[in-house]
Formats: structure tokens, sequence, C-alpha cells
């Protein structure tokens, strides 16, 4: 985690956001995108927006997911608000985002295929448990001998007589 911050100390702000804007900050930012995706293992992330949805449902004791009344998705959420206010007969709350998120983004095109598949084998049970489709990247291996990511559903009854997802990487950790 430090290895991955150490570019950056003594910045504020407006120097970070500028990194956005030329082609050197661009690179800079691109080189520590792909140190932290050789670093990372998902294990124990620093920040909380890095941690999988997935294993936030589990009860760690029994491994089973915890009873949920819902799951949403939060890419609208005054809709699935008024969702919840529809379950329960109540109008819907006025909803307040802590923050904007803006317009600057990486570009990731000078991503490499290798930290793209590292990324694809760590969020890969998230995509599959969630059922968002796969990114192309997680799809397609570049490698006509490899097999892509894949979602599929397994039956392990030592568990459960329920079936159970799995996530299949074919790249290494």
């Amino acid at each position: 985690y430090q290895r991955f911050l150490e570019p950056y100390h003594g910045m504020d702000i407006r120097d970070y956001i500028e990194l956005f804007f030329s082609g050197e900050g661009a690179a800079l930012l691109t080189r520590t995108l792909e140190q932290f995706v050789d670093d990372y293992d998902a294990e124990d992330p620093f920040d909380h927006h890095l941690r999988l949805q997935i294993p936030r449902f589990l009860d760690l004791t029994t491994g089973r997911t915890y009873t949920m009344d819902a799951v949403l998705d939060t890419h609208n959420m005054d809709e699935q608000f008024q969702e919840i206010a529809d379950m329960v007969n109540a109008s819907r709350p006025e909803v307040l985002h802590a923050y904007e998120r803006g317009e600057t983004r990486l570009n990731t095109s000078g991503v490499s295929v290798k930290a793209r598949h590292k990324i694809c084998q760590l969020s890969a049970i998230d995509f599959c448990c969630l059922n968002y489709p796969l990114p192309p990247e997680c799809r397609d291996t570049g490698d006509l001998n490899a097999d892509a990511v894949q979602c599929r559903w397994i039956s392990k009854p030592e568990l459960t007589n329920d079936l159970l997802i799995e996530a299949v990487s074919p790249f290494p950790p």
C-alpha cells in the first residue's frame, strides 16, 4: 500500500487532478495502478471501496449468506430507495449523496492485459454472484488456448443442498 502511494506524497489535490490531463501524469497513474494490481491480493484492502461485495454478505463463522430482504443496485439509488419504500408502503426518502463524482477518469487504454486479467480474477466472484455481465477483458484472454473467467453453478452437498455459484478463473493469482 505504501509503495502504491509513494509517488503522490506531498501532492495537493490540484496537483493530483492535473495528472489526469498530461501524458506524463497519465503514464505515472497507469504505472502506479499496474504496481498496485500486481501487489494486491484482495484479502486486506486498505480502503473500503476496494472490498469485494460478496464476502460482506457472508457469516464468517458458517460461510453461509445472511438472510436479506433485498439486494439492490446502487447505480441509480433514487430508484432503488423508491423500490424499498414501495416494499414497506412508505414514501421515498430524500437521498443525499456524500459527494459528486466528477468527470475525471483514468485513461485505462495503457493498462496491461496482465493487470486487467488479475482484476478480473480478483473481482470475478462479485460479477458472478451479483449477476453482472463480465467485462470484455474477463471474457477474452487474448490467448486462444486459454479459457476466460466464467461463472458456473456447482453442487456441494457437504455444505448445502442448494446450488452455489463459483467464479472460475484461468488467470494465475
